[in-house]
């Protein structure tokens, strides 16, 4: 997850105001399957800006669910204060059910827009 984030999505964490106001959703390959992720942009104590993300098994679900997953995860990496609070909120969200059609990786997508492959969406959303 850390090479797609500094890969992907690193150069545009400086610019917040291009993000989608939800941040983005995607699923990616990990080591034990797919993996569903909520990505803000966000920066730390020295103002250094990076992605921050949460990422949970995809377990086959569909949109629909991911979002649901997606929708609750974003206020907590949004207020979010220390790890503690991070894990704490995070481990109030249940993972995604399964469903149909099942999300498939590489994938980006913002909320209300259909998942597509990461560089168009970066492109579409950053311009490079």
């Amino acid at each position: 997850m850390d090479r797609f984030l500094t890969a992907k999505l690193s150069q545009h964490a400086a610019t917040p105001d291009l993000w989608p106001r939800e941040g983005l959703r995607g699923v990616i390959k990990g080591p034990n399957g797919d993996l569903l992720l909520c990505i803000l942009p966000s920066r730390d104590a020295a103002d250094r800006a990076f992605p921050i993300a949460a990422c949970v098994g995809l377990n086959a679900a569909a949109l629909a669910e991911a979002d649901r997953w997606a929708d609750q995860v974003y206020p907590v990496l949004l207020n979010a204060r220390s790890a503690d609070d991070l894990v704490a909120g995070l481990a109030n969200v249940p993972a995604p059910e399964s469903g149909a059609p099942v999300l498939a990786s590489p994938a980006l997508w913002q909320r209300g827009a259909p998942p597509d492959g990461p560089e168009a969406v970066i492109t579409r959303l950053f311009g490079a």
